[in-house]
C-alpha cells in the first residue's frame, strides 16, 4: 500500500494569519501569566509577518537582501519591513495603496514589544526577569491597530475575503480579551 502524503502550505500570508490568531488563543486560553510571554512572541510575528506581506506585494526581492552567506536573500528586520509599510504611494506608484502612519505611542509599543520584550524572549540569558504585565493590553491595543490598518485598511495585503474574515475574527477576538486583562 502505498503512503499517503500530507503537506503543509504556507505563505507569508498564512504565517501572519496564524500567528494572529494565536495571539488570541494564548490570551483566552492560558490563565497564568505566562501568556503574556506567548503573545508577545506571536504579537510580534503577526506584526512582522503582515508588514512583510504588505511589503513584499509580488516581488520577494524587495523583503530580502543577498548576501555571501545568503545569496538568495536575507529576510529584512522587522524595522525595514514597517518603514517600507510606511512608503507613500509615489514610491510605490499606486494611489490605490495607503501608507502606514504611526502615532507617537504606537511606535513606542513596537519598540516594547520587540526590543524589550520579545527580543529578551527569544534569546534569553541566565538571570532572573520580573516583568510587570499590567501594561501589556496597552501596548497589545497599539500594536493591534498596527496590524489592523496593514492587513485589512492599507490595501497592500493581497487577501482573499475568507483571509480577511480570518483577520478581523482574530482582532476582534483579542480586543475583547485585552479589555478584561
Amino acid at each position: 500500500m502505498a503512503k499517503e502524503f500530507k503537506w503543509l502550505r504556507l505563505s507569508e500570508l498564512d504565517n501572519a494569519i496564524n500567528n494572529l490568531e494565536m495571539v488570541s488563543y494564548f490570551l483566552e486560553n492560558i490563565a497564568a501569566e505566562t501568556k503574556w510571554k506567548w503573545a508577545v512572541i506571536a504579537l510580534h510575528q503577526a506584526l512582522y509577518g503582515f508588514s512583510i506581506s504588505a511589503s513584499s506585494g509580488f516581488l520577494q526581492k524587495r523583503v530580502t537582501k543577498p548576501s555571501k552567506k545568503y545569496p538568495e536573500g536575507k529576510l529584512i528586520s522587522i524595522w525595514e519591513a514597517i518603514d517600507l509599510a510606511k512608503e507613500s504611494a509615489d514610491n510605490r506608484a499606486s494611489e490605490f495603496y495607503k501608507p502606514l502612519v504611526l502615532s507617537s505611542d504606537e511606535e513606542w509599543a513596537i519598540k516594547k514589544l520587540v526590543d524589550e520584550f520579545r527580543n529578551e524572549f527569544e534569546h534569553f540569558t541566565p538571570k532572573m526577569w520580573s516583568i510587570e504585565v499590567s501594561g501589556m493590553p496597552k501596548i497589545f491595543t497599539h500594536i493591534i491597530r498596527v496590524i489592523r490598518f496593514i492587513a485589512l485598511e492599507s490595501k497592500r495585503v493581497y487577501s482573499s475575503v475568507s483571509d480577511e474574515k480570518r483577520i478581523s475574527v482574530a482582532i476582534e477576538k483579542i480586543e475583547s480579551r485585552l479589555t478584561t486583562q
